[in-house]
């Protein structure tokens, strides 16, 4: 079984997709993407993302990253 690891912040993943943070915090309210909130002040707090369900996400709905950055996450999904 494979460990996941939620390393990749909003921002990476904005970063990956070449889309806005925001974006990525509606796909998160939208469940289309799979996510953890780490506690925070105010409740506020911060979202991770694990490459695995982040493959996943890109499966499933056919968005592909338009960066290096994407790439370099299917070769560690793949790994």
């Amino acid at each position: 079984m494979r460990e996941l690891t939620y390393n990749q912040t909003i921002e990476d993943v904005a970063k990956m997709f070449n889309v806005n943070p925001e974006t990525v915090r509606r796909w998160c309210r939208d469940g289309k993407i799979k996510f953890i909130k780490l506690p925070g002040d105010s409740g506020k707090g911060e979202y991770r993302f694990s490459t695995s369900d982040l493959q996943i996400f890109i499966d499933e709905s056919g968005v592909s990253g338009g960066t290096e950055d994407s790439e370099k996450l299917s070769e560690e999904v793949d790994e």
